[in-house]
């Protein structure tokens, strides 16, 4: 996937890190974000995931001292083969949503665009002209 392409409100950046996929009922798939933007991830798990799901989605950043983690909600949007699932956010919470803008802008090539698409939101929503 490609950054910034194909007329998307918001740029895809490449991204590994360690993600668990909570379904409602609370049984886990581990897996590994591969491609996240203000909009949504993919991640490649061993589990598919059924389209509709809505489930919590927890990010595990390694690489302090201590790992941190953020919880997004989201929902499945796409499962492509092997093993690739796609989720489109439903809800960021306060508090993850800095974590998640701080990534995009970490791991863009292109870090004007992406603060470009920050002014024009408010949060993940188009500013109204």
């Amino acid at each position: 996937m490609s950054e910034g392409s194909d007329k998307r409100e918001f740029t895809r950046v490449a991204v590994d890190i360690a993600a668990e996929v909570q379904r409602p009922g609370g049984q886990s798939v581990m897996g590994v974000v591969e491609v996240i933007s203000m909009n949504g991830l993919m991640i490649s798990a061993e589990e598919n995931l059924p389209d509709g799901l809505h489930c919590q989605i927890k990010l595990i950043l390694r690489g302090g001292i201590t790992p941190m983690a953020f919880d997004v909600l989201a929902e499945v949007v796409r499962y492509d083969k092997p093993n690739k699932i796609a989720f489109s956010f439903t809800q960021i919470p306060v508090e993850s949503y800095s974590h998640l803008k701080n990534i995009v802008l970490a791991n863009a090539s292109e870090s004007d665009v992406v603060e470009d698409e920050f002014e024009s939101h408010i949060g993940i929503r188009p500013k109204k002209k």
